[in-house]
């Protein structure tokens, strides 16, 4: 039976295949890596993973168009570790896409736990890894459902 949790499950598995060819064809990552790059123990993400520079984003200006399914035990973990060494809590990865007339538009899918850790604590910002992209890469996660960006 194909209940709430498990549609998000899903939806996420196949929205990680997305990333991965959006990485391969924009060159963030080549062929043969993207597979090591999950294995990896470094603090990065495969769509973000050639990024280095960090960005300290309003936290209200990230735009999160699929509900996050949350475990409480790890939303309150990472409340801690934020608390007491921030720096050790990887950036969430946030797509920026700028619209027709010039607007900036922040989408972030991933992260949910630390997004409702950072929320909870009522902290204004948030450590976010920009990726340029652009409506038509965004039009592969979110269908006939993306926005006219403006």
């Amino acid at each position: 039976m194909l209940n709430t949790r498990n549609f998000i499950g899903l939806f996420r598995g196949i929205l990680f295949c997305q990333i991965n060819k959006l990485c391969l064809r924009t060159g963030a990552m080549s062929e043969g890596n993207h597979l090591h790059s999950v294995a990896s123990t470094e603090k990065s993400s495969i769509q973000a993973g050639h990024i280095t520079e960090v960005h300290n984003v309003p936290i209200n200006v990230l735009i999160r168009p699929i509900p996050s399914v949350l475990e409480e035990e790890k939303v309150l973990s990472l409340m801690n570790t934020i608390e007491n060494e921030e720096s050790s809590v990887p950036p969430v990865d946030v797509l920026w896409i700028q619209g027709r007339q010039g607007g900036n538009y922040f989408y972030s899918f991933g992260g949910c736990h630390r997004y409702e850790a950072y929320k909870r604590l009522k902290l204004e910002f948030i450590p976010c890894k920009l990726f340029k992209s652009t409506v038509n890469d965004l039009r592969n996660y979110l269908g006939c459902s993306t926005p006219d960006l403006l």
